[in-house]
């Protein structure tokens, strides 16, 4: 996050293991969880600390992620970091 120049608050990661979960709360990212290819229950994201838990990424995307997301960082160009 130093070498972008971001702060942690403006960075969500998006896993679909817990340990991915885990793994952001440990560096106070915010963690959204998908269910696909991964984490089989809702229950263990949530308990690890996800805000949120998705089927898959159309289900996430359709939430409007991440370009409803204002408190993301974008670069120029719209990349998110």
């Amino acid at each position: 996050m130093r070498k972008v120049e971001v702060y942690a608050d403006e960075v969500v990661a998006v896993g679909n293991a817990v340990w991915e979960v885990q793994s952001a709360k440990g560096a106070g990212i915010r963690a959204v969880a998908l269910l696909a290819d991964g984490a089989f229950d809702e229950e263990g994201p949530r308990e690890s600390g996800a805000i949120e838990v998705h089927e898959d990424c159309a289900a996430l995307f359709k939430t409007g992620f991440p370009f409803d997301t204002p408190d993301l960082v974008r670069a120029p160009g719209g990349v998110l970091y």
